[in-house]
C-alpha cells in the first residue's frame, strides 16, 4: 500500500500541461494528432493520480484504524 501512494504522490506532484489557464492543445501538438495524443495520455494518468490518492489515503486509513481496534484488549 505505501508503495502505491508514494507511485500516486510522484505521479499526481507532476505538472499537467492542461494544469494552465491558458492550454490549447494545438498550441502544444503544433497540430500533429500524435503528439496530442500522448500528452492526453500523460496528463490523464496525472489526473487520475490525484483522484485516486486521496481514496487511497483513506483505505490507508481505514486499515489502520482496524488494526488498532482489533489490537484492543
Amino acid at each position: 500500500m505505501d508503495e502505491l501512494i508514494a507511485k500516486l504522490k510522484k505521479l499526481a506532484a507532476q505538472t499537467a500541461a492542461t494544469d494552465n489557464d491558458d492550454f490549447s492543445a494545438y498550441d502544444y501538438s503544433g497540430g500533429q494528432p500524435d503528439d496530442a495524443y500522448d500528452m492526453g495520455c500523460e496528463d490523464g494518468e496525472i489526473a487520475l493520480a490525484r483522484q485516486l490518492l486521496p481514496m487511497v489515503e483513506l483505505v490507508r486509513h481505514n486499515l489502520e484504524m482496524a488494526r488498532m481496534e482489533a489490537a484492543k484488549p
